[in-house]
């Protein structure tokens, strides 16, 4: 799921912030891909936009929302697709193979997922702890082809993936910090009112 939601995080995006003429109006080709021992992600983009693309693509790696209703439309997404590979040779052969894998070993697992395993109420708190546990700086790479020069591709990958955090920790930390300062900014709220009506009475 976290895989499709890093596409549909890409291609929504454009029509919330029209109004940045970095952003594209929607990437030529985007790939979220699922290999056996990785995700890949690609796309794209006129080279005139490659810098607001690479900002807007990479804040899934960096500060994900993993929204519950976005979830739930891309598990819908996900049952689909799973229904038409019921219908394929090729994938009936797969999980034919898996099921003669040692049982408690990752090959030996439902690879592809449907409703039936994915239909969680706390769906959105596990896919934020998959990609808090997974989505760290060690376990990335990146790569940038463009017209830009070498030099140029370098900064903009640090300005827009080096922002991708290092550890679990840190993306602990992060989150802890962030919430503080929702509950800090709330607080000055509700005191700055709480003052202009003590002040009104």
């Amino acid at each position: 799921v976290e895989r499709r939601l890093a596409c549909l995080v890409y291609v929504v995006a454009p029509a919330e912030h029209s109004d940045d003429p970095e952003l594209p109006p929607s990437p030529d080709h985007l790939c979220c891909h699922c290999a056996r021992a990785r995700s890949n992600y690609y796309f794209a983009v006129d080279w005139r936009h490659l810098r607001g693309a690479l900002k807007q693509f990479s804040e899934f790696f960096v500060a994900p929302l993993l929204a519950p209703e976005a979830a739930a439309k891309e598990m819908l997404a996900i049952e689909s697709e799973h229904h038409k590979n019921l219908q394929e040779d090729a994938w009936r052969l797969q999980q034919l193979l898996r099921t003669a894998g040692l049982p408690g070993t990752p090959v030996s697992r439902f690879s592809t997922g449907n409703l039936a395993t994915l239909n969680k109420t706390n769906i959105d708190t596990e896919l934020l702890r998959f990609h808090s546990a997974h989505y760290v700086a060690a376990n990335m790479r990146a790569a940038l082809l463009g017209r830009e020069s070498l030099e140029e591709l370098h900064q903009l990958a640090e300005e827009t993936f080096g922002q991708v955090p290092a550890s679990a920790d840190e993306v602990d930390a992060r989150r802890a910090q962030a919430e503080s300062d929702a509950a800090s900014a709330a607080k000055q709220k509700n005191d700055r009112r709480d003052k202009l009506q003590s002040r009104d009475a």
